[in-house]
């Protein structure tokens, strides 16, 4: 399989629910996540192409940060490996510096876990 992804994928250990910012409505819960993008569960499909702006709590506060906010872009969606939800990945649109440290640091502090099968 070609590999096109850049970034390493980090698998998280929980299922951090992410939301649209303007409305307060869960868009999903994380299941994956690169500094380039992540990828939603959810129970609907979001239609490809849809700019949100969007916040993710952390698990754990870092630097005194509780809450991530970032604006993406919807590239590809299609069903999950249960039948009831639906997957769709993300792009970042231009996310601040301070927003890509934050991701990293979490990395770090284990709230994401490697994967060797990409």
């Amino acid at each position: 399989m070609d590999e096109r992804r850049g970034h390493k994928r980090r698998h998280s250990i929980f299922y951090i629910k992410v939301y649209d910012e303007e409305s307060g409505k869960i868009i999903g819960r994380l299941v994956d996540i690169t500094t380039g993008g992540m990828m939603l569960v959810s129970e609907k499909p979001v239609p490809v192409g849809t700019v949100a702006k969007l916040k993710m709590p952390l698990p754990e506060k870092i630097h005194d940060v509780g809450e991530i906010s970032f604006e993406a872009k919807s590239v590809w969606n299609g069903p999950d490996i249960n039948d009831d939800f639906f997957d769709t990945g993300f792009q970042f649109i231009e996310p601040p510096y301070e927003t890509i440290d934050l991701i990293c640091n979490s990395f770090e502090h284990h709230i994401f876990a490697d994967t060797d099968s990409e």
